[in-house]
């Protein structure tokens, strides 16, 4: 037990966040909008209550500060840099995902250190964890990511430990005596209205006149249009055609930095010799020191020097230029400031001093000089001014000095990720993804998009952390039930306290068929937007392409097709029709050295070879790596000797090929040591039988038997491949789906991709239970019933990526087909 004389108690973080953000949009008060999205007063309030004596107690002097994000993010890289050695952009990319890996160890009450069974990744993060906790130790310094859990750390001989808290904070208190609250109403769930519509614009016109409405009949409310992330840029810009008056969160109007931030960002680039392209913007731009009174004449010289054929010219010469020195002095006058400035970059030195070199120069080059009157300039300055600090405050770590190169590349980093944004107005109508919901509360709700798999969860797994303690604290983006729930709690979040709620999905996107999302229970009315009509001469009866019908499958129909045609009509139901009932075959390319299909297909059946003798999991534990290297080139001999496809490539290709099989084989059995115990049942099991109306026959890379006595799907995948292409609609890859309903869903408990290529080894699974099978199950229908109806649109998934790789291009023309309409 410990004494209370040694415990010092901070408040749980989480919550005291969680509350303040909460009072935050309290004291909004009447204007309700521009405001609170620009507040910045949350670290101020968390720094006040942690150091206030009623918490902190008396001892707070032993304790440096607490580390804000900007310079934990950049103590991660650092320390990756260091113990690895690797180049600053990958080290800090790195960093970047360590942070994240950190918060989220904390935020899940995962303690890293009791962790077993690890990877190599995940060793590596642990490591790199220990140095991080000594880091802070040694220079007494507080993360609160780490006060956020019972993580413990020692300053002399202090403890801190975070604690929950039932007391309102000293702070908080004050707060609260600013904020006049209004009586909370009961919690009650309200009902909606469910409508599609033919297009998402149609869609967004109609939310946007409901609200203009509502906002005319009822002034007071809060009316909030929730639109997909992907899709709130596209709706604003219909609300601006509309010339609605309404709010953005997340896409209100964006500055455009190029014009203004990028002249710095090139000037640190710069050294003593210029490229072409370098001097043909400098003196091109309009933004550069005395550009006003001399742009003709450093244009004329820039046309001049291109014409030329030199490439480059270095600094010095460009200062003895006597054309350039006549008509140009201004600009002479600038190259020898950054002359001055290019003999300051060398050596090391702190970020402090660095950012006064920089701003120095900038000042005296008079940097954006020529738009004094300019609102702009305010808002890139402000941005500047915050990104200089934060640099600044880097040196509190104490991490040592830097070289401009360094310096250069965060400088750049922080510039690159700012978003200088304002408010057009204040207004009671709001544009917001579905997370922003919930801070606003909105009295009116119009849900858009809710067609199956929305509203989308961002991807927040970590791959440094085992998968089992992810699952179970419901990360989202790791398994496809929890994600589920976490969709169904932030659905059931919107319905409450809302005096009207409207829900709806347009009916097609981009020519594909939507479904409505599995978490609505009601049928939808139909909505007719507004109907464009465009008049052109018709020399023909066209064909209609976009709802074209081949011949019916015939009701006794007994031939077999692969799985394969569920994925090509759920790319496009002209290619699923063309190459499955026309047997249309393209052309294969000729291509030097072995093809990636034939690689593909090598690799499937040296595993099928190895498998064949090593039987289970526990067999394979015993085979250290030297043994497994030895079966591995030995299956991979029999594999090559049966490949006929092999027989005009040159020995060095074949002997390259080898190596490359080895290696990733290899890897691939080593992971697999890490995974559940298992059992092989079945390799290239062959299974046949009828899927809803379709006959398919199929192959299965390979079946295992669980611990529990259940089925496991394998498939191997060599390319590209993402969790996405499990989900609906129109799943890319469902023949995984197929083969668990033609052995039984029963005797199946899930299946698993395994990715097996040059930079990593994984499994992508999914558990397949009874309540979660109608999503994917109705997809697989509704296409089963375009296979027998003979469907066969010009209507890709996506439009671009489907298209272009698609191998029935010259039957199908639709490229052509959509420049002809042009």
């Amino acid at each position: 037990m410990l004494s209370q004389k040694n415990l010092e108690i901070v408040p749980d973080l989480a919550s005291l966040k969680l509350r303040l953000k909460t009072l935050e949009t309290q004291l909004l008060s009447k204007r309700k909008v521009a405001s609170f999205p620009r507040v910045r007063t949350i670290d101020d309030f968390l720094r006040e209550s942690f150091w206030d004596q009623s918490y902190a107690g008396k001892q707070m002097q032993h304790i440096k500060f607490i580390l804000d994000s900007n310079q934990e993010e950049f103590l991660w890289g650092n320390l990756v840099k260091k113990n690895n050695k690797f180049d600053t952009r990958y080290a800090f990319e790195l960093g970047s995902k360590a942070k994240h890996t950190y918060y989220l160890a904390t935020k899940i009450f995962y303690d890293i250190k009791y962790s077993k069974q690890l990877n190599e990744d995940q060793e590596n993060f642990f490591h790199l964890s220990k140095q991080y906790q000594n880091f802070l130790k040694h220079h007494e310094i507080v993360d609160v990511n780490l006060l956020l859990q019972n993580f413990t750390i020692y300053f002399n001989k202090k403890k801190f430990q975070a604690l929950g808290f039932d007391l309102p904070l000293p702070l908080e208190k004050k707060i609260i005596s600013l904020a006049e609250f209004t009586q909370p109403n009961n919690i009650r769930k309200s009902d909606y209205q469910l409508y599609v519509f033919s297009s998402f614009e149609d869609e967004i016109r109609e939310a946007f006149r409901w609200a203009e409405a509502l906002s005319l009949k009822r002034p007071d409310s809060r009316i909030a249009i929730v639109v997909d992330k992907q899709d709130i840029e596209y709706a604003t810009i219909i609300g601006k055609h509309m010339k609605m008056s309404f709010y953005s969160l997340a896409a209100q109007e964006k500055i455009c930095k190029q014009s203004m931030v990028r002249l710095p960002l090139e000037l640190l680039k710069l050294d003593y010799i210029f490229t072409w392209e370098h001097l043909s913007f400098l003196l091109t731009n309009r933004n550069l020191f005395g550009a006003s009174e001399e742009f003709c004449n450093r244009s004329s010289f820039d046309a001049e020097f291109r014409s030329s054929g030199i490439y480059q010219m270095s600094l010095k010469d460009l200062l003895s230029n006597n054309k350039l020195s006549q008509s140009c002095p201004l600009f002479i006058k600038f190259l020898q400031r950054f002359n001055l400035f290019t003999k300051q970059r060398q050596g090391e030195k702190n970020f402090t001093l660095w950012v006064r070199i920089v701003n120095d120069f900038l000042q005296d080059i008079d940097w954006l000089g020529d738009r004094a009157n300019s609102w702009l300039q305010d808002k890139v300055f402000q941005s500047w001014s915050s990104v200089c600090d934060s640099l600044c405050s880097l040196d509190a770590l104490c991490t040592g000095e830097i070289s401009f190169q360094e310096f250069s590349y965060h400088l750049s980093r922080k510039l690159e990720v700012i978003e200088m944004r304002y408010a057009l107005e204040s207004s009671n109508v709001f544009v917001l993804d579905p997370d922003q919901v919930s801070p606003v509360q909105p009295t009116h709700l119009w849900l858009i998009g809710m067609s199956g798999g929305k509203p989308r969860l961002k991807n927040k797994i970590s791959n440094f952390l085992p998968l089992d303690p992810q699952i179970k604290a419901m990360v989202s983006g790791i398994d496809s039930r929890v994600d589920f729930q976490l969709r169904q709690k932030l659905f059931d979040s919107f319905s409450i306290n809302k005096e009207e709620i409207i829900i709806s999905y347009s009916a097609y996107t981009k020519g594909i068929k939507n479904l409505k999302s599995s978490l609505l229970d009601s049928d939808p009315l139909i909505r007719k937007g507004d109907e464009k009509v465009k008049t052109q001469k018709i020399l023909t009866s066209p064909v209609d392409y976009e709802n074209l019908y081949g011949a019916r499958f015939k009701k006794d129909n007994q031939s077999c097709g692969s799985v394969s045609f569920f994925a090509d009509q759920a790319a496009c139901p002209f290619k699923g029709y063309a190459i499955h009932r026309l047997g249309s075959k393209a052309i294969e390319e000729p291509n030097p050295g072995i093809s990636k299909k034939l690689q593909g297909i090598l690799i499937h059946e040296v595993l099928a070879n190895l498998w064949a003798n090593i039987s289970s999991l526990e067999n394979l534990k015993t085979k250290n790596t030297d043994e497994l290297a030895h079966m591995i080139l030995t299956s991979i001999e029999n594999v090559f000797e049966k490949t006929e496809n092999l027989v005009n490539c040159e020995v060095p290709i074949v002997d390259i090929e080898k190596n490359r099989i080895k290696k990733l084989v290899l890897n691939w059995l080593e992971f697999e040591k890490k995974g559940e115990n298992f059992k092989v049942v079945g390799i290239e099991k062959k299974v046949r039988g009828r899927i809803f109306n379709t006959m398919v026959s199929c192959r299965i890379d390979r079946l295992d038997r669980l611990s529990n006595g259940s089925l496991r799907v394998i498939d191997y995948k060599t390319g590209l491949f993402t969790k996405g292409d499990l989900e609906p609609p129109r799943i890319n890859a469902p023949q995984l789906y197929l083969y668990s309903m033609l052995l039984g869903l029963n005797k199946v408990s899930g299946f698993s991709v395994a990715k097996i290529n040059v930079k990593t080894a994984s499994l992508i699974s999914k558990i397949i239970q009874t309540h979660d099978n109608h999503a994917w199950h109705d997809d697989l229908e509704e296409l089963s019933h375009e296979i027998d109806n003979g469907y066969a649109a010009r209507r890709p998934k996506k439009s671009e990526s489907t298209c272009k790789f698609c191998d029935q291009k010259l039957f199908c023309r639709k490229k052509t087909f959509e420049n002809s309409k042009k």
